[in-house]
């Protein structure tokens, strides 16, 4: 009985050993590079470039700054492809995107780098959703409704072909109506006008009038 919970005993052990990682990074150093981790900050800006023929490519520049030497990044896309990349001289980790139709979700595994006692230790993840272009923004529609939520140039969601036909018939509706209101004010102030041109007629007419029955009775009087 005692030869058995001593087997028992060792697997267990066993099994507590094998599932601890191994590292050879001190407490203090891997509390070092988690430091220096923090102060990565992730972005995207959508760039042109024109070659000299004039033709003119479109992408967004993905970016990871503050990334010392002692670190290095593996981006992970969503269809799973991963790109290690070191950063340069200023600590800037970059890469162009060309995805401009679709949302993309990056996710960058940080690094110990081999300028460290303890190289390719993982260090933290960080994240980054980049937009897509929206398709319907210079459209005649978002011309004519520009501060419209809808109309934005980046988006972070896929714009349906059914959304934008409900977005044209709303904007339309919306131009009838504020073309019809105009028209009433229109016809409104054409009917003012005409009321002053009225009035103003007639009053000259009774003030001549007055003017020539003033003239005759002076007249008469004289007479």
């Amino acid at each position: 009985m005692k030869k058995l919970k001593y087997i028992v005993f060792l697997f267990i052990t066993f099994l507590c050993f094998k599932s601890v990682k191994a590292s050879n990074c001190s407490y203090e150093d891997f509390a070092k590079y988690n430091r220096a981790a923090l102060d990565i900050k992730t972005s995207y800006e959508f760039k042109e470039t024109k070659d000299d023929t004039g033709y003119i490519t479109e992408y967004f520049q993905i970016s990871a700054i503050n990334v010392p030497d002692t670190l290095y990044i593996i981006v992970i896309g969503d269809n799973g492809t991963k790109n290690t990349l070191n950063p340069d001289s200023s600590g800037i980790v970059s890469f162009p995107s060309y995805s401009l139709g679709s949302v993309v979700n990056f996710k960058f595994e940080v690094y110990t780098s081999s300028k460290t006692s303890c190289p390719n230790e993982k260090v933290t993840e960080l994240y980054l959703k980049k937009p897509m272009l929206n398709p319907y923004y210079s459209t005649g529609y978002c011309l004519a409704d520009p501060d419209n939520s809808f109309c934005d140039r980046f988006v972070f969601q896929e714009v349906s072909m059914e959304d934008y036909d409900k977005f044209a018939k709303t904007t339309r509706d919306n131009k009838k109506k504020e073309n019809e209101e105009l028209l009433k004010e229109e016809e409104k102030d054409d009917s003012l006008n005409k009321i002053y041109i009225i009035a103003g007629v007639t009053f000259g007419v009774l003030i001549i009038g007055y003017i020539g029955y003033r003239v005759i009775k002076s007249r008469g009087q004289r007479l």
